[in-house]
């Protein structure tokens, strides 16, 4: 992969970012958080998957930052890989 497609990887995340920030910051004043040993869990299921994009710690599938992704109760993986 060359410095060209990681630029356009991290623009599209920019952009992906830019539009689900208010749905970010509503499920953020809402939800709950999980316990840290399933985020931590989660976040290691993430690492091993072939949509997990290190260099962003974002997921190629659906777009989100997983390190604050993982934390909370409402959300799912779009693999269906979480198993709590």
């Amino acid at each position: 992969m060359n410095i060209f497609d990681y630029l356009k990887h991290w623009m599209i995340g920019i952009t992906n970012a830019v539009i689900r920030f208010p749905i970010f910051i509503w499920s953020w004043l809402t939800a709950k958080p999980v316990p840290l040993e399933t985020a931590q869990k989660r976040l290691l299921t993430c690492y091993d998957c072939d949509e997990f994009d290190l260099l962003l710690g974002q997921c190629q599938k659906c777009w989100c930052f997983m390190r604050r992704k993982v934390q909370w109760h409402n959300s799912k993986c779009p693999l269906d890989k979480w198993l709590d």
